[in-house]
């Protein structure tokens, strides 16, 4: 005869245990401010460039289906130390 009720925490018991691990290694890996980040500099400009499969200019109906290209440009970026952030 066995214990239902033994069987039954098992698996609350790994979900604890997975979510200690998991809170333990978001603390780990957000403890430390790194040396040097990067901010943006004097000159910085974003850009978006977009296209599809078909090229720049589609015409298409409703409900047609369009695949996109999408490519984010953005600098310059500066090095800065953490400290004066």
């Amino acid at each position: 005869m066995t214990d239902d009720s033994t069987d039954a925490r098992r698996p609350a018991a790994g979900a604890v245990r997975m979510l200690a691990l998991t809170c333990a290694l978001i603390a780990w890996g957000c403890s430390d401010m790194p040396d040097v980040v990067f901010v943006p500099g004097a000159t910085y400009r974003e850009s978006l460039f977009v296209s599809s499969d078909r090229g720049l200019q589609v015409r298409a109906a409703e409900g047609e289906r369009i695949l996109l290209h999408a490519e984010r440009i953005s600098g310059p970026w500066r090095p800065l130390s953490s400290d004066s952030v």
